[in-house]
């Protein structure tokens, strides 16, 4: 099936984000997109549901924020995985309770993890943080309004390479988006 999400970053592109987030919730939104967990946790405020996607992820300290506000980060680095997995630890939450969307650097060069070694280190750690649970895992296009051009072909197949590697690891996600 497919679910679109609205992206409301930038306080909703400067409509303001605390307006639109109920109107898009009311109308059966599933996912809102913000970059931050501070522009998240002002959403979540006036928005119990729908899901919360944060697309910039998050820096250090901000963990317990995440779990605090039912936040659904994008992860690529090693310390958002130990963050976590360490604050649902402290809050002794039960094994996949944190969802997560892992974000794949396919070309787009501005965040994500790498196909390669960095990836594989990304699992080995997500085997060892039974909390989190691999929702998603994402990509997003350098230039999606070339979708038969070489480098969106090749971001393709970088991302479905990337994803084969997650499932032979044994974690299977739900959701495969892209930007």
């Amino acid at each position: 099936s497919i679910s679109v999400a609205a992206i409301i970053k930038g306080n909703a592109y400067g409509h303001g984000v605390t307006l639109c987030a109920p109107w898009l919730a009311a109308e059966g939104v599933q996912w809102l997109g913000v970059t931050t967990v501070e522009e998240a946790a002002a959403v979540r405020n006036v928005c119990p549901q729908p899901h919360i996607y944060v697309m910039g992820s998050f820096w250090r300290g901000e963990a317990e924020a995440i779990l605090t506000h039912r936040l659904t980060p994008s992860v690529w680095e090693p310390y958002h995985l130990e963050e976590l997995t360490a604050a649902a630890r402290r809050a002794k939450l039960p094994p996949q309770s944190v969802s997560v969307h892992l974000e794949i650097d396919t070309g787009m060069s501005r965040q994500g993890v790498a196909p390669g070694p960095a990836l594989n280190h990304l699992l080995q750690l997500f085997q060892n943080s039974p909390e989190l649970r691999l929702q998603a895992v994402m990509t997003h296009f350098h230039s999606p309004d070339e979708l038969d051009s070489p480098a969106t072909r090749d971001q393709i197949l970088q991302f479905e390479t990337a994803v084969d590697t997650i499932t032979s690891a044994g974690l299977k996600p739900e959701i495969l988006h892209a930007g």
